[in-house]
């Protein structure tokens, strides 16, 4: 048997599709944008902020973003929690799941409702 694997920018299948988008993290660093029964879920992946960023994670069901940076520090290749509250706070975004976040990434208030701190096996119902 013979198994291949190809890296496609887009795919379409029967009930949903993918289009990956270059992030600034690393040179092989990609976000995936996911469309299924009309719901659009963004993975970021690792990066820090480039233009496009926003018009791939606007309208989007769920935002999957990655938070490690410190809160007032800034670490190449990845976010903050400010950075992302400045780039979400103007688009159209239902939920936001924070991943690869440290204790002194995430802050001191209690978050809202708009905002989840991923952990693993999480299972979130899409509206």
């Amino acid at each position: 048997m013979n198994i291949s694997f190809i890296e496609k920018e887009k795919e379409n299948f029967h009930n949903f599709s993918y289009s990956l988008f270059k992030t600034k993290h690393s040179e092989e660093s990609v976000g995936i944008k996911i469309f299924i029964n009309n719901k659009k879920i963004v993975y970021t992946s690792d990066t820090e902020f480039f233009p496009e960023l926003k018009k791939h994670i606007d309208n989007s069901d769920i935002l999957v973003i990655e938070c490690a940076s410190p809160i007032g520090k800034k670490i190449v290749g990845h976010l903050n929690f400010n950075e992302i509250i400045d780039i979400t706070e103007s688009l159209n975004i239902n939920k936001i799941i924070l991943t690869h976040f440290y204790p002194d990434s995430l802050p001191s208030q209690e978050l809202n409702k708009k905002f989840i701190l991923g952990n693993d096996l999480l299972n979130i119902k899409i509206n």
